[in-house]
């Protein structure tokens, strides 16, 4: 009973903050947000389907440090979904310190690879990460 009452107050809390980020002024009157990337971003964001990393409440681990360099080895661009909150802090700000962690953990894989902050949709919690080398395609508008 307790756990669940703290699962279930954790769940209304999310509600609560997704709906605060849709009734923000950026949203239009049909209830959508407008695009917010340029052309070139917007395409490579939808080139990738859906997160294949997801961040819950346990918040940055090693290990998703870990994974985020072995899919952008194998795939170049990768979204992150964060399922974690906090108060004045932006999923771009957990995008950043998972690129840290990686480079804490694995200095010579993050050289190799270089990964970067592509894109970021803050009302998805959602950020897409890319190699220097997979970005630079993106941004050329090559596929």
């Amino acid at each position: 009973p307790f756990f669940f009452g703290n699962r279930l107050r954790g769940v209304l809390d999310n509600q609560r903050r997704r709906a605060e980020i849709l009734s923000s002024p950026e949203v239009d009157d049909e209830g959508t947000k407008p695009l917010n990337l340029d052309p070139l971003r917007e395409t490579a964001w939808r080139s990738v389907k859906k997160p294949l990393l997801r961040l819950g409440s346990a918040g940055i681990q090693d290990t998703h440090a870990n994974s985020l360099l072995e899919l952008l080895k194998s795939h170049g661009l990768v979204k992150v979904k964060f399922n974690v909150f906090s108060e004045g802090v932006t999923v771009r700000d957990f995008g950043q310190q998972l690129i840290e962690r990686a480079k804490d953990i694995r200095p010579s894989k993050f050289e190799e690879l270089k990964p970067i902050i592509l894109a970021d949709k803050e009302y998805q919690r959602t950020v897409l990460f890319a190699t220097t080398e997979a970005a630079a395609v993106a941004l050329s508008g090559r596929s």
